[in-house]
Formats: C-alpha cells, structure tokens, sequence
C-alpha cells in the first residue's frame, strides 16, 4: 500500500537507507545449517513518525523479525529500564525553575547497535530473492548482529549504550578551554538518568543531567557557554561509536526538545515555564470516546478558593 501512495518516493529511500544499515547485522548461509535453529520471518514496517503535536517528523522503514514464538529461552535476559515520566517531570520543572536549556538528542538506528550473545536465523526480507545454495535450496539469512524484533534488542543496545557513555573521559581540556575534571554518577532513583559534573581549575562547575529513553535522550545544562561545551563533548563522545541524528546543517548535537516520551514541550523563556502535554493522545481517546465534537469549558468554581460542606448543593 505505501508504494501506491503519493509519498511513495519517501518510503523507497526509507527502504533503501534500512537495508544499508543492516548489511553488517546479517548474511548468507546454507539453509542446512540452521535445521534446529528455527529461522523466523522478516516483516517489513513503514512507520510515519510525527511530533506531539501530530505534525510529520520522518518516514522509517524497520525490518523487524517475527519472534512472536520464541522466548527467554532462546535469547536469554531480556529486561532494559526506561525514562520514568515523573523524572521527566522533574527535569523540566528543575529547568523551568533555573532557566537551563533542554535539548534532546536522537540515535539514529539504535537497536542495530551491540552484539547479541546468541546467533538467529531468518528468511530474506519481502521483495528479495534469496540466492541458491550449494545444496539446491535457498539459503537463508544468519542474523549475528543486533535488530529490531529481537527479544534482547533494546537490552542489547542499552547495554552497549551505557558502557559507551561510562568510558566519557574525565579529564578534557580543547577548544581554547581550561583543563577540567568531569564525573560521571548514574541516577539511583531512575536508573535511565546520568548526572555530568565537571569542574575547570578555576572552580567554575556545570553540571548536565541526561534522561534515556531507549534511543531518544533528553538533556538539561546552564544556558551559557561552558554549558553548551560539556554537551557537545558528550555528544562527540557518543559520536565516536553510535550516530546522533543531524540537524539540518548536518550537525549532530540535538536539538531544542520539543517533544520527549510522547509529551509535547512547550517553552515559555519570558514566563519562565515549561508546559508538558499529550494533544495527540488526548484527540485519539476523544475518537475512541466518540467526544470529539465535544466543547471544553472552565471548571467551575473559583480558582484556590476553599470549599466547604456548606458550599455543597442540598
């Protein structure tokens, strides 16, 4: 169906660009090698990912594998913690409270990232013809890398997401800056925040707290100069080993958040104020609801006024 629309030409790319990225994560092999391994399929998916506020951010195309039968037993440990709401709460009122920027960075094709500890097999991907073996038949893939679908894919990746971010340097001195000391805690109450301290030799300090939700990152630090450095160290550290998706000056530094966990972030620098909320959610339940035709109105009463039993209708 998305090769008959009219957007066809953005899914083609999509398709394309997916396919490129998983040459490294499988390969080729005779089909009677994997008798016990129980090869699955490939389901391709084009998803049209938009911001809260329901506007279009990008078209991706997954290749996904069906796992549906399988289970831990087959791919071992599978659990991986993700951002809280609440810790998303409290960093905007945190930044709201203390004027700090909120910038949000996203890792392009994340779940390709890792080695999984067990190999899979599965049967090429619709619209591709698989070669013919030595034995007569056709052969199939062997997936040694990590990918969507998985069961351990997300676990896979942040593992191999958090050892990265724990080898930050502590010492760092470039770009005309004095040396510095930076440490590097992970977050006791939410384990998917990490808390950047550093402190040049002069005593100045900034510190850059970070949210992880899978592949999306949401990152709060001062508005200033030695602020904005500390991030873009982090964001060349991460860099070295994954790939922060670009702006469109081909920079990979994030940009100012305006959506995280699905929450649209609405900043207000004259009120001082961060405005968290879902629109695209709240039309969807109305639909599900039958409401959307409905007219909000003002809840009635008086704004902090006390009531009382008195106060209530006889």
């Amino acid at each position: 169906d998305m090769m008959k629309r009219d957007d066809r030409d953005h899914w083609i790319k999509a398709r394309c660009d997916e396919l490129l990225k998983l040459k490294d994560s499988w390969h080729y092999c005779e089909s009677s090698k994997a008798v016990d391994c129980r090869p699955v399929r490939v389901h391709t998916m084009y998803v049209l990912k938009r911001h809260a506020d329901g506007s279009v951010d990008r078209y991706k195309c997954r290749m996904v594998l069906d796992c549906g039968k399988m289970t831990k037993k087959d791919v071992g440990e599978t659990f991986q913690h993700v951002a809280e709401m609440d810790s998303l709460h409290f960093m905007c009122a945190h930044a709201a409270q203390f004027d700090l920027v909120c910038v949000q960075t996203d890792i392009e094709g994340a779940f390709l990232n890792g080695t999984p500890p067990t190999k899979m097999y599965c049967y090429p991907p619709d619209g591709e013809r698989a070669p013919i073996g030595k034995n007569g038949r056709p052969m199939i893939k062997c997936v040694t890398g990590n990918i969507y679908g998985r069961l351990d894919a997300p676990r896979v990746y942040g593992q191999c997401y958090d050892k990265h971010l724990q080898c930050f340097p502590s010492n760092h001195t470039g770009r005309g800056e004095m040396s510095c000391t930076t440490v590097l805690t992970r977050g006791t109450a939410d384990h998917s925040t990490w808390h950047f301290v550093r402190e040049y030799a002069d005593g100045t300090i900034r510190r850059l707290d970070m949210l992880v939700y899978v592949d999306d990152n949401l990152s709060t630090f001062k508005n200033d100069p030695r602020g904005w450095q500390l991030h873009r160290d982090i964001c060349d550290h991460v860099n070295l080993k994954f790939k922060i998706q670009s702006d469109e000056n081909g920079k990979r530094y994030g940009s100012e958040a305006h959506s995280f966990l699905g929450c649209n972030i609405l900043r207000n620098w004259k009120q001082r104020t961060i405005a968290l909320s879902m629109p695209a959610k709240i039309d969807a339940l109305l639909e599900v609801a039958g409401m959307t035709n409905c007219n909000p109105s003002a809840t009635v009463g008086v704004p902090k006024a006390i009531l009382r039993y008195d106060h209530c209708p006889k």
